[in-house]
């Protein structure tokens, strides 16, 4: 397992105003993920809402989560590998507590074996019924083992080949959500600088030392496993 951080470019922004203060009843509101939403995630996602007030303690899935002054909150937390996404929630004020077990869907996610060759049927496009001009070629993509010589077999017996077409990586989450500069999309993992392997502490907390951060107003940080 080991660290590794990208820097983002300098920004500046007009201050905000302060978050204005609610005091009202104690009631657990989940905004997102809602429950009809199909979660397109890794291993971490957003899920964010409101308690009612600001002066309450929140806890998802046994992690503290910071209440904003006017009972908003917002929690990146990571996923089971499971199709079904389960929240537990409990928030708890001065006078009162709540809980609450909230339930999501993941969108399926292929997995590729470690070694051998495969194919992503799930990437398929396009996928059922496609209505194409007679005249003018389909584009067909499909998701397979680098190196893989892929071919389409026609119902007249036709055999068409898949010309190879790279793809980078994903980027990371992080970077999706919050990265102002779209060029950093592209940023192959190479770009990023390792820092090393983390210390895990607590559980599924982990700490790692980052000594060049004079004047970087944000960096994101991953960590990696194996």
């Amino acid at each position: 397992m080991e660290g590794a951080r990208t820097d983002r470019p300098d920004t500046i922004g007009a201050k905000l105003p302060p978050v204005p203060a609610a005091r009202g009843p104690l009631a657990i509101s989940v905004i997102y993920p809602s429950t009809s939403d199909l979660v397109d995630a890794r291993d971490s996602n957003f899920i964010f809402g409101s308690l009612g007030t600001g002066d309450a303690t929140l806890f998802i899935n046994g992690r503290g989560v910071p209440v904003e002054p006017n009972g908003t909150w917002i929690a990146w937390l990571p996923v089971p590998a499971d199709s079904v996404i389960q929240y537990d929630i409990t928030a708890r004020t001065a006078t009162d507590s709540a809980h609450l077990v909230y339930t999501a869907k993941r969108l399926f996610r292929f997995t590729p074996p470690a070694q051998g060759v495969w194919v992503d049927s799930t990437s398929m496009t396009p996928r059922g019924n496609a209505w194409w001009p007679s005249d003018e070629f389909l584009p067909v993509s499909v998701r397979a083992v680098e190196g893989a010589e892929v071919r389409i077999l026609l119902p007249n017996g036709t055999v068409v080949p898949l010309k190879p077409s790279p793809q980078p990586e994903e980027p990371s989450w992080g970077v999706r959500a919050f990265d102002r500069d779209t060029t950093n999309l592209a940023l192959p993992s190479s770009n990023w600088t390792v820092l090393g392997a983390p210390t895990e502490s607590p559980p599924g907390q982990y700490q790692f030392t980052d000594s060049p951060t004079t004047n970087k107003p944000g960096r994101y940080y991953r960590v990696r496993s194996p």
